[in-house]
């Protein structure tokens, strides 16, 4: 085939070239491919070039914005608030735990540091024994506190070799300690450090002392006696405004044990070993004595409530008044609501029944329960019953008695539409009551929730109208009865955050249903006014 048919056959298959190799100066390619690549390379040189002035520009360019950053820095709020609120905001991150906040804080910039340095931000002395150099940190708080009062965290593991040393540095500035919190893993360590108390304490005012194991493993519980802290009242001797005290054992304090003058009193019971038998003549003879006291808190955890068991055999004709008692708070299961009947509080005014319903309860406790508030509840203003199985006639019953309640709190309860609506009309129970706060209530209806809120609406005499419920998480009310009772009063959906009984428990948190009713709530747009939706 001639050449030039065969150009011809390979431009119409698509071959691009117009004449065949063997036509090619190979010579003249390779020339042609020496200068294009001598100009790449020229190219490549003056590209370097831009690049190198690329980044000196971009390095000056970061230059003016870390100026930018350090000018918007200057102006922020954190700049412009006064030393003393950013001192109190680092007061606060070190009493949530925070221990080395004055340290971290005072490397940001002169202002933090200026802020970091006011005593009382190093007032807050946290002393671990088992940390490295406990005594070199202890003697840098104390310094840098000055004079401010102190608040004193020590915790004691199984290396107590450095407690004594650091006891005496911490004793020289007794006459500035507020609180002193001692926390302990064996029971020999605490007596040492109350042996030491014998300097004048007189901003000493609360007194926290946890123990995890009473007796040495070697030690046999051979008497009542066993185990107690009997120095610990000739130790707050010299501490003439002590008045808060908190223990956390597994052993009750003897009679002998607190001073007669504190106002606020905490115990609580973590069993270490199964079905810890505690005696209730005890607790209500240290109990007798404190005539003063003003708070009370007895609590089981979660954890210990079927293995604590308290004795109510040798209690049968008991009866302790607390004249100055104003606010009660009883947590666990088994018999401790047996304790209620024995106690006489007539300036009661808040009582809190919390328990678990996993613990194991006794039938007794509605009897207890009724007994006690036919006789204490005639002042009382706050009630709250937290997952205690009641029977359902015990809420009527209960709220018969209660003529100045203003809140009720119910967790997980029974209480019935017919005691809900006994709370109705003329002659209503709970007469005083503003704030009702139902959640999981399984048998409580809605419809009944509006009635009540509908007909307290048209007040009867001295009947109080409901400023404010709260529901989460019942059943059987529903979106369009919240909707209802907005027409009348203020309606919550959501715990109030920090602020809520419920908080430390993480029960009570319903993202889903928030948002959701939050989404429906513009097609109501006449009821939003009365419907409080928290959100934070």
């Amino acid at each position: 085939m001639a050449s030039d048919e065969l150009s011809k056959v390979a431009l119409q298959q698509g071959n691009q070239l117009p004449y065949l190799f063997s036509d090619v100066d190979v010579a003249a390619v390779h020339r042609s491919i020496a200068q294009h690549e001598h100009v790449m390379a020229s190219l490549d040189l003056e590209m370097e070039k831009h690049m190198q002035i690329i980044r000196q520009l971009q390095h000056k360019k970061e230059q003016h914005l870390a100026q930018i950053r350090h000018c918007k820095g200057m102006i922020t709020l954190a700049k412009q608030l006064p030393l003393e609120i950013l001192a109190f905001i680092f007061e606060e991150c070190v009493r949530d735990g925070w221990t080395k906040t004055p340290i971290l804080v005072s490397s940001v910039c002169s202002s933090w540091r200026k802020a970091a340095f006011t005593p009382t931000v190093w007032a807050h002395v946290y002393v671990s024994l088992d940390s490295q150099d406990p005594r070199r940190r202890t003697q840098l708080w104390l310094e840098r506190s000055q004079a401010a009062p102190l608040v004193i965290h020590l915790e004691i593991g199984t290396d107590t070799s450095r407690l004594i040393s650091i006891m005496e540095m911490l004793i020289e500035d007794a006459g500035r300690w507020k609180e002193f919190t001692i926390k302990s893993t064996l029971l020999h360590p605490v007596d040492q450090i109350l042996q030491t108390w014998s300097a004048p304490m007189l901003q000493l005012c609360s007194v926290n002392i946890a123990i995890d194991q009473e007796l040495q493993p070697s030690d046999p519980q051979a008497n009542e006696n066993a185990g107690q802290l009997f120095a610990f009242r000739h130790a707050v001797l010299n501490a003439p405004n002590l008045r808060k005290i908190r223990f956390e054992r597994n052993l009750l304090p003897t009679p002998d044990t607190l001073p007669p003058c504190i106002t606020h009193l905490t115990l609580t019971l973590p069993s270490l070993r199964v079905h810890t038998q505690q005696s209730t003549l005890s607790l209500l003879r240290v109990l007798e004595g404190l005539t003063y006291l003003e708070t009370l808190l007895i609590e089981v955890p979660i954890p210990s409530m079927d293995q604590q068991v308290f004795d109510l055999e040798s209690v049968q004709e008991v009866e302790i008044i607390l004249p100055n008692l104003t606010s009660l708070t009883m947590m666990g299961a088994r018999r401790i609501f047996g304790l209620l009947p024995h106690m006489k509080l007539p300036a009661l005014n808040e009582i809190n029944l919390r328990s678990s319903l996993e613990a194991v309860h006794t039938e007794e406790t509605n009897g207890w329960l009724i007994r006690f508030f036919e006789t204490t509840s005639h002042s009382l203003v706050s009630l709250e019953i937290r997952d205690l199985p009641l029977e359902e006639t015990t809420y009527s019953q209960i709220t018969s008695h209660l003529p100045s309640l203003r809140c009720l709190r119910l967790h997980d309860c029974d209480i019935s539409d017919e005691a809900l609506l006994q709370m109705s009309g003329s002659e209503g129970r709970c007469p005083s009551l503003e704030y009702l706060d139902l959640r999981w209530c399984g048998r409580l209806s809605g419809q009944a929730l509006v009635e009540v809120v509908r007909d307290r609406m048209s007040r009867y005499g001295d009947i109080k109208s409901i400023l404010e419920v709260t529901v989460i998480n019942c059943s059987f009310v529903k979106e369009e009865d919240i909707l209802n009772m907005a027409e009348f009063t203020t309606c919550r959906l959501v715990h109030r955050g920090s602020q809520d009984f419920c908080y430390s428990w993480g029960c009570c948190e319903n993202m889903r249903y928030r948002k959701r009713f939050r989404q429906r709530l513009p097609f109501h747009k006449d009821r939003q006014a009365r419907l409080c939706l928290i959100l934070g």
